[in-house]
């Protein structure tokens, strides 16, 4: 909502990013399901993944790359600052404030 965009949006700003990110992952349980993520997307790796991903929410009418939302490297720490940590709890992927800074960079 700081940002001015729906929550669904939002989500779609970084779903693509963390498709990738997860495709890298070697926790079984994420290595098991990415190979049907990246079917459905017509993908054979995660950059693939990501870049179909990305191409489906532009498609739609939808913004799709975060930087054009959260245009610098500040208002990106600040906009990660808001991340509820209790919510990404449950995220199969252990990533640090950093992992996150670099994933919507």
């Amino acid at each position: 909502s700081s940002c001015g965009i729906d929550h669904g949006n939002a989500v779609a700003l970084t779903l693509g990013r963390f498709i990738e990110a997860h495709s890298r992952s070697e926790r079984p349980d994420v290595v098991a399901a990415m190979p049907g993520i990246m079917t459905l997307l017509g993908a054979h790796d995660g950059a693939s993944a990501r870049a179909a991903f990305e191409r489906l929410v532009s498609d739609i009418g939808l913004r799709s790359d975060v930087r054009d939302v959260v245009t610098t490297d500040d208002a990106r720490r600040s906009w990660l600052s808001t991340v509820n940590a209790q919510r990404m709890s449950n995220n199969p992927v252990d990533l640090s404030d950093a992992d996150l800074l670099e994933l919507v960079s």
